[in-house]
């Protein structure tokens, strides 16, 4: 194999492992989550603490997985404020 074949090879099956083998899925989470949280929802001052939730397979990192949860609690909080 040449060198560019064996190297996106790598890249294949680094991308097909579980988000958690990758860095501290949690500590991705609530980082993304809090971002996305306080953009949506401009008013809030304090998130209520949740637990991080296990990684589903098709989730592609923690960080991502709570910009997603983040938004979708952000708008229920900015819909609490009107």
């Amino acid at each position: 194999m040449t060198e560019i074949t064996e190297f996106a090879l790598i890249i294949l099956v680094a991308s097909a492992c579980p988000a958690k083998a990758a860095g501290n899925w949690c500590e991705e989470w609530k980082q993304g989550y809090e971002a996305s949280f306080y953009l949506v929802c401009r008013q809030c001052q304090e998130i209520e603490p949740k637990e991080c939730p296990e990684p589903e397979p098709t989730d592609s990192s923690g960080y991502m997985r709570g910009v997603v949860d983040g938004a979708a609690d952000g708008k229920k909080a900015q819909k609490e404020w009107i």
